[in-house]
């Protein structure tokens, strides 16, 4: 072979075989291209959820009941008239039961003495605790993990009629300074979201006062969250404004901050636990609600607050402006943190007053539900 016979055939040989790298890559390009255009088209379903609780049974709530032939109708009233993005599924999270132990009776007490109770309680139980001055009261329960400190609002201490109110940062941090002052805090409290209302007592009840400058005191409302592929669900109570761990402080005349009245009952979530579930669409809940299946768990006039003493009332609207998806908890103790649409926005009252409302209706799918027999 001569050398020109050589590089003849040589340079053929790097000619086919650069055509051939390029057929190659042309064509898995294009064979890749095809399989995601397939896979775009046709996804792989994801897998069911586990729901390795099986069926799950609903707290038992109380809704308020509408005036008799009261028939409202409902409207969906966002800023974008359409309902927000959530999620197909969530995990249910069971809530692990508290363990009353030899020190848990010590530390009633000394919450008890903490707050200014130095007698002997009146022991209910051997875990159930009562200290009553006849004008101040604290409960405890070891066994719930309850605390509650109140007063008579007909009656109230000299102390409360001349305090003042406290600015958001000061309540938050007196509330914060006395749950961990009597080891009542734990991580998803010291991060929950805080909010502050300011209070007078008037008639024997809280009354909120917009004007900060005459309120006597503070509400603070601890509202714990769990957080989910970087999205956060509320842990709210059947009534929000009122949730599981609330405390009233304020400043008496002495400028010493101090807590009058709380509520407080601690349920510990089982993160690691989960299971997920499928949620309901929230289209088709929205049709359940609009034919009467939500429970109306709170109602109060405009020009009154959420202290307002429900009394029977015809409805002939109901106007949502919100829609948000929640975990729900209880006061009693339940086994699992399940997950709730809350309906929430204008009410208009057959007289044409205007008032808000909340309505809850669960998230879960009907399969996943246990319906209890009414006896």
């Amino acid at each position: 072979m001569s050398l020109t016979e050589f590089t003849f055939g040589f340079k053929r040989f790097v000619s086919y075989c650069v055509i051939a790298t390029i057929l190659y890559m042309v064509g898995k390009v294009s064979v890749n291209a095809g399989i995601d255009y397939y896979k775009a088209k046709h996804p792989i379903p994801p897998p069911p959820p586990e729901a390795r609780f099986s069926k799950l049974e609903l707290p038992n709530i109380t809704a308020l009941k509408l005036a008799d032939g009261s028939s409202p109708y409902y409207i969906l009233d966002t800023k974008t008239g359409k309902f927000p993005s959530f999620p197909e599924r969530l995990p249910i999270f069971p809530l692990k039961t508290q363990r009353t132990t030899i020190l848990s009776e010590k530390r009633a007490r000394d919450v008890a003495i903490f707050i200014g109770f130095k007698m002997e309680p009146n022991k209910l139980s051997t875990t159930e605790f009562v200290w009553d001055t006849g004008q101040k009261k604290v409960s405890a329960n070891t066994a719930l993990g309850l605390f509650s400190l109140s007063f008579d609002l007909f009656n109230p201490p000299s102390d409360m009629t001349l305090a003042k109110a406290l600015s958001f940062d000061e309540a938050k941090r007196s509330a914060l300074a006395f749950l961990n002052a009597n080891g009542l805090s734990h991580p998803d409290i010291a991060g929950a979201d805080v909010e502050t209302t300011p209070l007078v007592i008037k008639d024997g009840l809280f009354r909120v006062e917009h004007d900060v400058t005459k309120a006597s005191l503070t509400r603070v409302n601890f509202t714990r969250n769990t957080a989910i592929s970087a999205e956060k669900y509320p842990v709210v109570t059947v009534r929000r404004k009122f949730p599981l761990i609330s405390l009233i402080v304020g400043r008496d005349p002495l400028d010493k901050t101090f807590v009058p009245a709380l509520t407080y009952t601690y349920w510990e979530i089982d993160t690691e636990g989960g299971s997920e579930y499928a949620l309901s669409p929230i289209n088709s809940v929205w049709e359940k609600v609009k034919s009467g299946g939500g429970l109306l768990t709170t109602l109060y006039r405009k020009n009154s607050d959420e202290y307002e003493i429900y009394q029977k009332a015809a409805i002939k609207r109901f106007a949502v402006k919100d829609v948000s998806l929640v975990y729900l908890e209880t006061a009693n103790y339940s086994p699992y943190l399940l997950p709730y649409y809350i309906f929430s926005g204008e009410a208009e009252y057959d007289n044409g007053e205007i008032g808000f409302f909340d309505i809850y209706h669960t998230a879960l799918t009907d399969s996943d539900i246990i319906y209890k027999v009414n006896e």
